[in-house]
């Protein structure tokens, strides 16, 4: 008896011990952090009127001195915040390294390499409502689902003519950022010709340099013949319009200055809308405004003092504004754009500014440097990676709501992401969860 007593008591302090071991197994989930507004005080806009400006051509090189610019904080608009959930929930970034795509789900950090049918792919855009992307392969441009399901073949590189004055620089080598080559309505593919000297270029745009590069046009199916766009051998950049119907492009012209080329996907009505008199002069980027009625141009000067400025220049009239020191990366909206501005050259001091082209003002988002910013879904929000300690921020640009993923994971040495449009339903609307 005193043994069974002796029992009974040990059994009960063991239970009593591992009742007090059980955990709550509910999950939580993880939720974005609402990092402090920037409350800095601003200098009050003045009044400037636009530089350089000429009736039908524009002169990018004069002495004409620059106006200046007052920086203040973004207006507060009147419609509701987003909230954190619209925001941030169920949120998909393409991550691109030199070799390797990786997706994932910005909330929660989980996510997977990216193949094609088990072939290495090189992400173009996103596709339709965010649940496809549009991808090039060795062979081909392809629409895959976000499980690497090839859905739809675009265009098949092997429908490129026979070229006899060059080499097809498309599509680009594996593990470099491709040209936006495929216009947006998919009928239409650019490529270049390449001929003579060629170098390779620590550039996402454009890996490979050919000593001379001329643009062609087809369509994708293969009824349109291909349409030889540039004369001079200078095409280093190219932008199709939004609505697919004009193509901006780089050339040489008859002094062997870069200048800035539009023409209809057809070849007709090409016409010259820069005059820059400088042969230290490269057109770096070409940027349409969503409306298609504005071109902002990244312009480099390779001269005594390096610099690159963007040159906002109207299609219809040909008239510009030049913003020195600032890169454009993209069109906020059809009257603003956001950028880059270099504050001291030497120790390459930059800061995330959002420009409006009427007012000329410049707005801060971000005083700090990023290591990658694109578009967060809505051109209105930067995503940033910072260079510190990689993380993943993302500024409102018409609020000044800042917030952080706190499960944000990097992989390797990040080349560039993208990520999915607002548009984008989540893991349940695409019919799958990371």
């Amino acid at each position: 008896m005193k043994r069974l007593m002796i029992l009974l008591i040990s059994c009960f302090l063991i239970i009593l011990v591992l009742s007090s071991c059980i955990r709550d197994n509910k999950t939580e989930i993880p939720q974005p952090i609402k990092l402090p507004t920037n409350t800095e005080t601003k200098t009050p806009p003045v009044s400037s009127t636009p530089s350089r400006t000429q009736e039908v051509y524009f002169n990018a090189m004069t002495d004409t001195p620059t106006p200046s610019k007052t920086k203040t904080p973004l207006p507060a608009t009147e419609t509701t915040s987003p909230t954190f959930t619209d925001i941030l929930d169920g949120k998909l970034v393409v991550l691109r390294d030199f070799s390797a795509n990786y997706l994932e789900d910005i909330l929660t950090g989980r996510g997977y390499n990216l193949l094609a049918e088990s072939k290495g792919i090189d992400i173009l855009r996103w596709a339709g409502n965010g649940c496809t992307l549009i991808a090039a392969t060795r062979d081909e441009i392809v629409e895959m689902d976000l499980q690497g399901k090839i859905l739809r073949t675009i265009f098949s590189f092997d429908k490129f003519p026979t070229i006899t004055d060059g080499v097809i620089l498309s599509p680009p080598s594996i593990g470099r950022r491709a040209i936006n080559s495929l216009s947006p309505n998919e009928a239409w593919i650019a490529y270049k010709i390449g001929s003579g000297n060629f170098q390779q270029r620590p550039d996402d745009l454009e890996p490979i340099r050919y000593e001379l590069e001329n643009l062609e046009i087809m369509s994708v199916d293969g009824t349109q013949r291909p349409y030889r766009l540039s004369q001079n051998g200078g095409a280093w950049r190219a932008a199709w319009s939004p609505d697919s119907a004009q193509i901006a492009y780089s050339d040489y012209d008859d002094n062997r200055i870069h200048q800035l080329f539009i023409i209809n996907r057809d070849g007709t009505n090409r016409r010259q809308v820069s005059s820059f008199t400088s042969p230290a002069i490269e057109i770096l980027n070409i940027l349409w405004s969503p409306d298609g009625d504005k071109i902002a141009l990244l312009v480099g000067h390779d001269g005594n003092e390096p610099s690159v400025d963007t040159i906002v220049i109207d299609v219809n009239d040909y008239t510009s504004r030049e913003h020195v020191n600032i890169m454009a990366k993209w069109w906020r909206d059809n009257e603003s754009f956001i950028a880059v501005k270099i504050i001291e050259q030497e120790i390459r001091h930059e800061e995330y500014i959002a420009v409006d082209i009427n007012t000329n003002h410049e707005y801060t988002v971000r005083p700090e440097a990023c290591y990658r910013i694109n578009p967060f879904g809505d051109p209105s929000m930067m995503g940033c990676m910072t260079v510190d300690n990689e993380k993943f921020i993302v500024y409102d640009t018409n609020t000044f709501n800042v917030i952080e993923y706190p499960n944000f994971k990097t992989i390797y040495d990040i080349q560039y992401w993208i990520a999915a449009p607002d548009s984008y339903p989540g893991g349940k609307g695409c019919g799958f969860t990371p």
